[in-house]
């Protein structure tokens, strides 16, 4: 085999490996975290509605707590476990006459257990 031809055997070789570590770099997925989607506070006339969705995106069965606070102060805890891909529809009632006149703060944090710093935290203002 000429040395041209050894030359060209190799740059495919090279070439070839080159475009699969690309394919499996960015095709691959990463290490998939969980996610609140369709966050909303809905408004009514006696009350607060707060509402979101948990998705575990990991290919694990995962648990969590969502901590609901009231003018800073902790009002509701729930807790509960969720398999991979699965979603969780989380559901919060504040009712106007059980606070109060002024300004007050509804906020919550989800955490994933077994992980230090928060998934998710939000806080909104009420008025």
């Amino acid at each position: 085999m000429s040395k041209l031809s050894l030359a060209y055997l190799l740059s495919i070789v090279v070439i070839a490996a080159l475009a699969v570590s690309i394919v499996v770099l960015h095709v691959s997925p990463g290490e998939a975290v969980s996610e609140v989607q369709s966050q909303q506070l809905i408004e009514r006339q006696n009350e607060w509605i707060l509402q979101f969705d948990v998705t575990n995106r990991a290919v694990a069965v995962k648990d969590y707590t969502i901590t609901v606070f009231v003018n800073e102060l902790s009002s509701h805890i729930e807790r509960f476990t969720l398999a991979d891909g699965k979603k969780f529809a989380f559901v919060y009632h504040l009712y106007r006459d059980r606070l109060p006149a002024g300004e007050n703060r509804l906020g919550y944090v989800l955490n994933e257990d077994g992980v230090s710093q928060p998934l998710e935290s939000f806080t909104y203002n009420l008025r």
